[in-house]
């Protein structure tokens, strides 16, 4: 069997970063979407404060989030796709003493 606890290290970390972003915990986000996150935020404020609308702010803020979930979700793929090789080059490996 092939080693893959370096794998499951980083896929157990992905899937707590993809359960932070969809609970919305700003931990999560790369450094800078916590920026974009921050301007967002500031922006919506400034806008309340002054009574106008905060839509534009909201939009920004819900695409950062999708863009956040939509990276970790891809390097979620990845990693998963690097373990099954690595498993997979493992059984190989183990074919090729048994029956070579």
């Amino acid at each position: 069997m092939a080693n893959t606890r370096k794998y499951d290290r980083i896929i157990r970390g992905l899937q707590e970063d993809l359960q932070a972003i969809e609970s919305r915990d700003t931990r999560a986000l790369s450094g800078t979407e916590l920026a974009r996150f921050g301007v967002a935020v500031a922006r919506g404020t400034v806008s309340a404060g002054r009574g106008w609308s905060t839509s534009g702010a909201d939009g920004a803020a819900a695409r950062i989030w999708q863009d956040a979930h939509e990276r970790v979700s891809a390097d979620l793929r990845a990693v998963r796709e690097m373990k099954a090789e690595a498993q997979a080059q493992a059984a190989r490996g183990r074919m090729g003493k048994r029956f070579g």
